[in-house]
């Protein structure tokens, strides 16, 4: 049976560049073809994530399974994004839809700065007062829909910063794998 899983990203993917996002995405995409995976993706603005979503949803109900989700954030807040003012939900729903037919989501949460003293030290009071709720709102969404949490460094991935008792970790050079322990988050 052919492997297949979903990529998702919130925005169009970049067409070249030299930013650790940019090269990552491209790099992440290569990385699930050469590991044998058939790679639907969810990209582009909303009118074109909800056609692929739209897509996807059809092929489930004929039959094709799909193995993960793997997905890249924004780095802001997903509510805040102005290219997600249409539908500010879509991606939320989609997730609550993989979650529904038990198609595991793995997330690379790009930006968990605000959860920590840089961001307070870094961005005006202003911005911070409107945008932590909305990163909160994010985190309470990601803690009920997604399985695995991945963040870009290990001093991100402290188990004291995360509520340890929620998630386990495994670390891997520079990276964090963050596993909900699903006995101990709601369903």
């Amino acid at each position: 049976m052919q492997k297949r899983m979903i990529f998702h990203y919130p925005f169009p993917l970049p067409e070249a560049g030299t930013s650790g996002s940019k090269v990552r995405l491209t790099h992440m995409i290569g990385a699930f073809g050469d590991l044998g995976y058939e790679v639907e993706m969810v990209s582009g603005y909303v009118d074109q994530r909800k056609s692929s979503i739209r897509r996807l949803i059809e092929q489930e109900k004929k039959g094709k399974e799909f193995d993960f989700v793997y997905s890249e954030s924004s780095t802001l807040p997903t509510l805040m994004s102005k290219r997600n003012i249409v539908d500010p939900f879509l991606d939320f729903e989609f997730f609550g839809w993989c979650r529904r037919k038990s198609i595991p989501i793995g997330l690379f949460y790009r930006d968990i700065h605000w959860k920590f003293n840089q961001y307070k030290i870094s961005t005006p009071w202003y911005r911070r007062i409107v945008a932590l709720p909305f990163y909160w709102y994010d985190g309470l969404q990601h803690l009920q829909l997604v399985n695995f949490l991945f963040l870009p460094s290990i001093e991100l991935g402290n188990p004291q910063d995360l509520d340890a008792e929620l998630y386990s970790h495994v670390s891997l050079g520079d990276l964090v794998f963050y596993a909900k322990n699903e006995t101990s988050c709601p369903s």
